[in-house]
């Protein structure tokens, strides 16, 4: 099943922002998610994604483990937590192992494992900017290559 979401802007922005929905991971999820919808930055700069202790306090979320994370105040211990995202236009991704951090102007932060999982698009062109995402990948290196010429 194909699902993909575009987002327009006007003018050149900074950073690309969606709406996202969080929920505790479910292995029986039907997809329906019926929680609140938080702020999400997409980074590709982030290996992983990221969660903020407001949300982790809101769905009373237990870690499954804890890692080292490197971000712009240096190396820290942090808490890992198993969640299912619900991306703009009802894009699932499903039982994503998070990192419990304070990523600045947002709730949460997408990052590469949730970008590599399809094609992300970013464009600005006459004063406007799209930024899109869809899944499962469907871009060729042949189709890159021709819209590079």
């Amino acid at each position: 099943m194909r699902c993909s979401f575009m987002s327009v802007s006007k003018g050149r922005v900074d950073s690309l922002h969606s709406v996202c929905k969080v929920e505790v991971h479910s292995p029986n999820r039907a997809a329906n998610f019926y929680g609140k919808e938080w702020d999400a930055l997409w980074d590709t700069g982030a290996t992983c994604s990221v969660i903020t202790p407001t949300i982790v306090k809101a769905l009373n979320l237990s870690p499954v483990s804890y890692t080292f994370m490197s971000g712009v105040s240096g190396i820290e211990l942090a808490a890992q937590y198993y969640v299912d995202l619900e991306l703009p236009s009802g894009v699932i991704a499903g039982k994503v192992l998070t990192v419990e951090g304070t990523p600045l102007g947002c709730d949460l932060l997408i990052g590469m494992d949730i970008i590599g999982l399809g094609d992300f698009m970013v464009s600005c062109c006459k004063g406007t900017t799209h930024f899109g995402f869809r899944t499962p990948s469907e871009v060729s290196k042949e189709y890159m290559a021709a819209l590079m010429r």
